[in-house]
């Protein structure tokens, strides 16, 4: 049976209002809703169906009766009361009093059809009809709460609730026998297991009683090593000391000879020959010869090839291996050789043995070079070059000064900087290195020590590995 339409109005305009916002999950109710198209008529149906899903709980308990029909049977009368009140008076002013008794007549049979004293009126068979549905709409609502009941109680074994909570008890019972040294193979029991064969590995790999062990390899590698660095460190020592006493000797021989002067300023000819030659350059010694000043005062001056980025320049060197010489004094005399021999930059070249306390071993003053050389040690080969290097860029820096950039220019300064910080910082290091002769007994002896200190901890480790094997055993 179709039920026939809700009005959606209060049943009391004046009644007050209750706003809900409602989030919709049951599929059957969204799908319904869908149907609508959103806005008023989809809002009206919503009001309808919680309408008539009040009154239909209300029936189900037992609230509805016929009391409440009369109400709303009341209240349909009196909307039709109003309505024909409204009708009456327009058709009343349209067509006068001839149409009054005939309206009355139909008023009056409408509201015979909407009597409840009439058994065949249109409301008593909508009041019959609504009663019969609402006995069916109970008798379903009933059932369907039965069911829940039964899918909800714990005494069902086939119930939804019953089978969650098999479920869960079963999962339970699974993490539990996990967690259980009870149970073979469970997931504690595999965990000790691999705990106490990897603390078995750790005891063995730590143990001095087994030669093959990590540890004891570990011991004899570095017993090994401390052994054979001693070793190594006595034979530098003896090296060392035979080449010093080597050079000392050969110094000794030089100092004595009476052209100890000459050979020092020969050797560094060589040196100076076999630069010039590389660099497309000429040397010439010119020591002895008149310059342009009417002096004698330059040994040696290089000169640049028609091919180099300065044809023509000079670079004189002066070399002096007797002592007295400071830098004041080497610096006048460069400034003379320079202008005696018509040369832009001027090398002074002093021997190691003569240079006086404070003498860097290479250093750039404007146009001049000073630089400590030993014709016996070929390390100190690289000064002179160095020197060598930075006279020929500054020749080069002063030939084109006007047309080269400035990033050029600052580029060859930042390099003839770092040459003589290299320099110094070199002949720093080789200081250092003699005095690792004279520390090499306490080297060594800081090498034995070493080697029993190593000896204590391999031992106090192994100690410490045994208290921890006796303490797990003492544990288990």
């Amino acid at each position: 049976m179709q039920a026939a339409p809700i009005s959606t109005r209060p049943a009391n305009e004046n009644a007050r209002a209750v706003r809900l916002v409602l989030c919709v999950t049951d599929a059957e109710v969204i799908d319904e809703l869908e149907e609508r198209p959103e806005g008023p008529d989809r809002e009206a149906f919503a009001k309808q169906a919680l309408r008539i899903g009040v009154l239909a709980l209300r029936q189900a308990s037992g609230a509805i009766d016929a009391q409440s029909i009369q109400r709303e049977a009341d209240r349909m009368l009196a909307s039709v009361r109003e309505a024909l009140s409204t009708h009456t008076a327009q058709t009343t002013s349209a067509l006068g009093r001839l149409l009054d008794g005939a309206i009355r007549a139909q008023r009056d049979e409408v509201l015979r059809e909407f009597s409840t004293d009439r058994p065949d009126s249109a409301l008593s068979r909508l009041m019959s009809e609504l009663a019969c549905a609402n006995g069916k709409l109970r008798g379903e609502l009933a059932e369907d709460i039965v069911g829940i009941a039964n899918a909800l109680s714990l005494d069902n074994e086939q119930g939804a609730l019953s089978r969650f909570v098999g479920r869960v008890e079963k999962a339970q019972r699974s993490i539990l026998d996990q967690f259980s040294f009870d149970c073979e193979g469970s997931a504690i029991r595999r965990l000790s297991s691999t705990l106490d064969d990897t603390r078995a590995t750790v005891e063995k790999s730590l143990t001095l009683n087994d030669k093959s062990s990590p540890l004891s390899r570990i011991r004899d590698e570095l017993m090994s090593v401390v052994t054979a660095t001693a070793e190594a460190n006595a034979r530098f020592q003896s090296d060392v000391r035979t080449t010093l006493e080597t050079f000392r000797v050969r110094r000794q021989e030089a100092a004595r000879s009476s052209a100890h002067g000459h050979t020092f300023e020969y050797a560094a000819a060589e040196l100076l020959q076999l630069e010039a030659q590389r660099a497309g350059e000429v040397c010439e010694r010119l020591a002895g010869t008149p310059g342009r000043e009417g002096r004698k005062v330059g040994d040696y001056v290089l000169t640049f090839g028609p091919e180099s980025a300065a044809p023509g320049a000079r670079i004189v060197c002066e070399c002096k291996a007797e002592k007295g010489y400071t830098e004041a004094k080497a610096l006048e005399e460069l400034a003379l050789a320079r202008k005696n021999r018509d040369a832009q930059v001027g090398i002074f070249i002093v021997a190691r043995e003569s240079a006086p306390e404070g003498f860097d071993p290479f250093r750039r003053i404007g146009m001049d070079l000073l630089v400590i050389w030993d014709a016996e040690d070929s390390d100190t080969d690289v000064y002179l070059k160095a020197a060598l290097s930075v006279a020929r860029a500054l020749v080069v820096r002063e030939h084109g000064e006007s047309g080269r950039s400035e990033a050029d220019v600052r580029a060859i300064e930042q390099s003839v900087r770092a040459i003589e910080r290299s320099v110094i910082a070199v002949e720093g290091i080789a200081h250092d290195a003699q005095l690792v002769v004279k520390r090499g007994t306490k080297i060594g002896k800081a090498a034995a020590a070493l080697r029993e200190r190593l000896g204590e901890e391999v031992e106090r480790l192994a100690g410490v590995v045994e208290g921890m094997r006796e303490g797990n055993g003492g544990g288990a």
